[in-house]
């Protein structure tokens, strides 16, 4: 189960992402497409935990892991999240 809240996310030179709820049962699955530019990779990345939200609130099975620690978040992230870049 995947489900963001109010996810935000601003880059340093002020560009900043608003980006819709997903409520991701098991088992269903979601295509991101969109053009350049739009925040489909901040998304995915927001999602591994690869970069912090400004705001809101990102659930896998029911951890709200951006609110681990470091060391915490490395542990969840290599027995509940893949990932495979271009």
């Amino acid at each position: 189960m995947i489900k963001t809240s109010e996810l935000t996310y601003a880059y340093e030179n002020g560009h900043s992402f608003e980006f819709p709820d997903v409520d991701l049962k098991s088992g269903e699955h979601l295509l991101f497409i969109g053009p350049s530019g739009v925040g489909k990779t901040t998304l995915l990345y927001l999602m591994a935990g690869l970069l912090p939200p400004s705001g809101g609130s990102i659930f896998i099975d029911g951890t709200e892991f951006q609110k681990l620690s470091r060391r915490k978040m490395d542990q969840f992230r290599g027995s509940h999240i893949g990932i495979i870049f271009q």
